[in-house]
């Protein structure tokens, strides 16, 4: 037996498996209309696939027979969301049950696509075939000192940032990468002005901003949200290690 998130066993559900777009936010299932929409605010899901034998991605954490489970980070708990699938003028809706805040209301998502996606088919991919040009500048060990939504944000170090989960990175003269984590770490490639994540087939853009006179690294962190949110990248900022 497959076990997935919160110890839930894997059931299939064979008319889940494809792409859902979003389409409407209602408060009560009586409420929707195939030819009305209810919501003018931006969802926080606008897609889900759900891949087979529940397979996890981005805040995702896999789902099985009639829930869906979803993780927003950090210590946050893993919440179960019941869905329900109907047939309605010749198309299958999706009525996803959000309960896990003050505002419980169903989320309506209709069926676009069938496929049985892999989880490298979706989200956004870039190209990372790109020839080593070596950067002097940018070799050698960088300690992670805060993150950032935007690069204007970070104005000099301040108290130092002790909740990063990337804590150190290195960059060889080779082309190497070691990326450094609370937890684990993870090998990359760079050439000049960028970092190459071959795992998840994303480019990293690198620059340098000096303040105060202290040369700061800010590269860009292109994970989840980047990648099947659509949202724009936040940044890293570091500074040269001393050691």
């Amino acid at each position: 037996m497959t076990i997935i998130a919160n110890g839930m066993p894997f059931i299939d559900d064979k008319k889940v498996i494809g792409k859902w777009e979003f389409f409407d936010l209602i408060k009560t299932r009586v409420e929707f209309k195939t030819d009305t929409k209810n919501s003018v605010t931006d969802p926080i899901f606008k897609e889900i696939y759900f891949l087979p034998n529940g397979e996890k991605y981005w805040i995702f954490e896999g789902w099985t027979k009639n829930y869906l489970l979803v993780h927003y980070g950090g210590d946050e708990p893993i919440l179960c969301y019941k869905y329900s699938i109907e047939e309605i003028d010749n198309h299958s809706f999706m009525f996803l049950e959000i309960n896990g805040d003050n505002n419980p209301h169903i989320q309506v998502f209709k069926k676009v696509s069938n496929k049985q996606f892999k989880l490298l088919e979706i989200g956004r991919r870039e190209n990372v075939n790109i020839p080593f040009i070596f950067d002097k500048k940018i070799v050698g060990s960088w300690v992670a000192v805060d993150f950032v939504e935007n690069i204007d944000d970070f104005k000099g170090m301040g108290p130092l940032n002790k909740n990063l989960w990337l804590q150190n990175i290195i960059f060889y003269q080779n082309g190497n990468v070691i990326r450094k984590y609370v937890d684990e770490e993870w090998q990359d490639k760079w050439s000049k002005g960028v970092l190459l994540d071959l795992n998840k087939l994303i480019v990293s853009n690198y620059v340098f901003k000096t303040i105060d006179d202290i040369e700061f690294l800010f590269l860009e962190w292109k994970m989840g949200n980047y990648v099947f949110g659509g949202m724009p990248p936040s940044y890293y900022v570091f500074i040269r290690s001393k050691k």
